[in-house]
């Protein structure tokens, strides 16, 4: 597959995770404290490639974000024809797994695709 399509595709998949989730913060949300989702797009490190990072704002001291997930009754899909791209020196499947210490060896490192 083509490296910068599964950039593309990773972000695809992080935008609708973060989608569904925004989705289920705001309708859960008290009309006074709206929840946000940010999205900031930037070059891949790695050749071709947009990474898109998503951000849910919590306006209160007290809000956490648990979870995002899906179920039987409540799937979470993300679909990405083309694949996504992850490292292989992710040793998991979130951003945990990402050691910084190896960014000077494998750049690329940095556009992995994680939850």
């Amino acid at each position: 597959m083509n490296a910068p399509f599964q950039k593309t595709q990773i972000v695809l998949c992080r935008l609708i995770a973060l989608l569904l989730l925004a989705f289920g913060l705001h309708t859960a949300a008290d009309a006074q404290t709206p929840y946000f989702l940010t999205v900031e797009s930037a070059p891949a490190v790695g050749s071709g490639g947009t990474v898109h990072r998503f951000y849910v704002e919590l306006p209160n001291p007290g809000d956490r974000l648990s979870a995002v997930f899906g179920n039987d009754q409540a799937s979470l899909l993300v679909h990405a024809p083309m694949g996504v791209f992850n490292n292989p020196f992710n040793s998991g499947w979130s951003a945990a797994g990402i050691n910084p210490l190896f960014f000077p060896n494998f750049p690329d490192l940095a556009d992995d695709t994680y939850a």
